[in-house]
């Protein structure tokens, strides 16, 4: 359907080290830490979105809570990104990117269908203005996202910096009664530290119904250069049944 994104906020400081001298008093002159890494985000958020088409394998682990009983799920498949494409949001021209989701997991002995497509649309400056998808798709209507408001990603952040990206709000169509607003998605981004060269691109998104009670929370984990060169690592999805009696935890690593 819908979703993504988790925020992290600190500050970065600037250590200084000095060094105390010997018997004649003197001593060293105070030296600087070497200025922290700055990372291309800008170019791999659009790199994520723009350029990174193809098949993934995937393997599936996890499990469900519900009123104090556990089950374990697991499972596999594949991810296949296509290539941005010319479209059209009502009259509005847009960039497309399709997902097609091809699976299948055990949950409790239990086969389930881990199928799923999603389309993302762009806008000129590769801003996502929508997202549909068919996690409820009949002939009576289906479940979309609209932003609402957009904050560009900076061109470089460094190690704890974060923020937002995007607010939508959730509908479901209906043939007779029209759109119906059924909740909000917040999507957000955080840098973390990895390696000496490379950076943990987090990107989080926070489903919520209209009472404001979370619904689901998907977490997708990147690993960039500082050039801006990105490849996914694992993504993890929490939700929670419509009566809140149920917790799924979705761990997906590639």
């Amino acid at each position: 359907m819908k979703r993504r994104l988790f925020t992290f906020s600190s500050a970065i400081g600037v250590l200084l080290l000095t060094a105390c001298g010997g018997g004649d008093g003197g001593g060293d002159s105070p030296t600087t830490a070497p200025a922290p890494m700055e990372f291309q985000v800008r170019t791999a958020y659009l790199n994520k979105l723009t350029t990174s088409s193809g098949v993934k394998k995937f393997k599936l682990t996890g499990n469900l809570v519900e009123r104090g009983l556990t089950e374990s799920i697991s499972g596999d498949g594949t991810e296949d990104v296509g290539v941005a494409t010319a479209a059209t949001l009502g009259s509005m021209p847009t960039q497309k990117i399709t997902t097609v989701v091809r699976g299948s997991a055990v949950v409790a002995n239990r086969n389930v269908s881990l199928d799923s497509i999603k389309e993302m649309h762009l806008d000129s400056n590769n801003n996502p203005i929508a997202l549909i998808s068919n996690e409820y798709n009949d002939e009576n209507g289906y479940l979309y996202l609209l932003t609402t408001s957009i904050t560009p990603i900076p061109q470089t952040a460094r190690i704890n910096d974060s923020g937002n990206l995007y607010a939508a709000n959730r509908y479901r169509t209906n043939t007779s009664t029209g759109s119906t607003l059924v909740g909000t998605y917040v999507a957000s981004y955080a840098i973390q530290e990895d390696t000496a060269t490379t950076a943990l691109f987090v990107l989080t998104g926070t489903l919520k119904d209209t009472a404001g009670k979370t619904l689901m929370t998907e977490t997708e984990r990147y690993r960039i250069t500082q050039s801006g060169l990105i490849a996914k690592i694992s993504k993890t999805v929490v939700s929670y049944s419509s009566n809140f009696t149920a917790v799924t935890t979705l761990n997906t690593s590639y």
